[in-house]
């Protein structure tokens, strides 16, 4: 079972918490919409890279990681047709453009450590277990969750 742990660092974000069990990628259409469009600091963020396909690139990862909690994985290159879709129709960016990106794992791997800086991340393995824990139980109260089920996100935190 796979948990995700960047909403814990990046609260401003302002998304429910996921759980993404057996890597399966849930989300509904709206939130796809709602979550993954760009701002105009996102815009500014995204022209920063020089060329199409890695604006292309950056965009989908940010979009990617800020709808699913976790960072495409990169060999080979996780491709979420719906994301790339809404990321291309936003930059106005072909996404065939993406197969040249995906090409160069050194520039993905540039582009997951600038947008980690951008939206405040860390890496769990930098972070502290009960800190989380102790997050990870505040949100499943506050979003409502009770009984069982705030116990067994209690009690699988608890054994990380």
């Amino acid at each position: 079972m796979q948990i995700s742990v960047f909403r814990f660092f990046a609260p401003l974000l302002l998304t429910p918490l996921y759980l993404v069990i057996g890597g399966s990628l849930q989300y509904t259409h709206e939130q796809l919409i709602n979550i993954s469009r760009f701002n105009s600091e996102d815009i500014t963020q995204i022209r920063k890279c020089r060329q199409e396909h890695n604006r292309l690139g950056f965009g989908y990862q940010l979009a990617f990681v800020r709808l699913l909690n976790r960072f495409p994985t990169q060999t080979p290159f996780e491709v979420a047709d719906d994301i790339l879709a809404y990321v291309s129709i936003q930059l106005s960016i072909s996404s065939e453009r993406l197969d040249t990106y995906n090409k160069r794992q050194p520039t993905v791997s540039n582009h997951q450590e600038t947008i980690r800086k951008y939206l405040g991340l860390i890496r769990f393995t930098d972070a502290d277990p009960e800190q989380l824990n102790r997050f990870l139980f505040e949100e499943a109260c506050r979003i409502g969750i009770i009984g069982t089920s705030v116990l067994f996100i209690y009690l699988y935190i608890g054994a990380i």
